[in-house]
């Protein structure tokens, strides 16, 4: 696929959490059978977040593109992770069409699965989407290998086709999710907080997993990105901030020790943009409402992810 310089952005800001309280996914019995069922929860954090500050502070526009900002709206109590992964595809959807390169900001990693799902309506069947996952943890449970019960702990094995039944297939039916990404063509990394069977689902796929030592080496990260680039059309970069060292995310739910700086990472980034293969990016989990004292962190280090993102988004797919 032919590249060509980045012209624009749709930016998709998800002002919503999937953490307080969590989304869920429990087996409820059902005519005999147990059922994986999903609880979600309508929450929209109240006062100044991350999304505020990143406009404020022009982050946006270190591409030094056009860019566009729509906030999605969520008003289904019953379903709210189905209508927001809805209206993320349709938006992400709406931007490739235009000929746009699609970021998402704020929510949990569950919204990628609207990212996904946008991105496969818009694009041609024949098109071969990469995915690199980068979080502290796997997110490759399914309901039946979950110890907490977490739904945010399950959209990476979702995407990858593991997770099975009705409310699953309901949830990728919203997103348009036309069918799993192969696991050859995703790159996860660099899950160092997995529970036991989360390994061994990981183990049991084609899935290129890269641990923080792997991460942490410059020449064996970029030449696993290459590689990735060489056999896709386009990249789709996933970022939870708890992929950073718990240093730089004080107070976020999901923040954990042992984990990469946030130079490391960033150089990392700028890596996977450079590669022109690039339509897509997100970066979430950065704002969890808590009165730690040095959150704000949080939100600086955001705001370095981005830019990393941004400033070296120079070329992209011409899709």
């Amino acid at each position: 696929m032919k590249q060509r310089s980045l012209s624009s952005l749709k930016i998709i800001e998800v002002p919503f959490d999937e953490t307080s309280p969590m989304w869920e996914v429990r087996f409820a019995e059902e005519n005999g059978k147990k059922n994986a069922r999903i609880k979600s929860y309508l929450t929209r954090p109240k006062g100044r977040r991350e999304l505020d500050d990143y406009k404020d502070c022009g982050i946006y526009s270190t591409a030094g593109v056009p860019y566009y900002v729509t906030e999605i709206e969520c008003c289904d109590e019953i379903k709210p992770h189905e209508e927001q992964i809805r209206n993320i595809s349709k938006l992400a959807q709406e931007g490739i069409k235009a000929g746009q390169c699609v970021v998402m900001t704020g929510g949990g990693c569950s919204h990628a699965i609207g990212m996904v799902g946008g991105l496969q309506q818009a694009l041609d069947d024949d098109i071969k989407i990469g995915f690199i996952w980068l979080d502290a943890h796997g997110d490759f449970n399914t309901p039946e290998s979950t110890e907490s019960g977490l739904v945010g702990g399950t959209p990476l094995a979702t995407i990858a086709g593991l997770c099975k039944g009705e409310d699953y297939k309901s949830w990728m039916e919203a997103a348009g999710i036309k069918h799993p990404i192969p696991n050859s063509d995703i790159i996860l990394s660099d899950g160092r907080d997995m529970d036991p069977k989360e390994i061994i689902n990981l183990q049991n796929t084609d899935i290129i997993y890269l641990n923080t030592d792997q991460f942490n080496n410059p020449e064996f990260w970029t030449q696993t990105v290459e590689k990735l680039a060489e056999r896709v059309d386009v990249i789709y970069l996933h970022i939870d901030e708890d992929i950073l060292d718990a240093k730089y995310t004080p107070g976020q739910y999901t923040e954990t020790g042992g984990g990469p700086e946030v130079y490391t990472a960033m150089e990392n980034i700028s890596k996977v943009m450079e590669t022109g293969k690039v339509c897509a990016f997100s970066l979430v989990s950065v704002f969890h409402e808590n009165d730690n004292p040095s959150k704000e962190l949080c939100t600086l280090n955001g705001m370095r992810l981005i830019s990393a993102a941004f400033r070296n988004w120079k070329k992209c797919p011409e899709f």
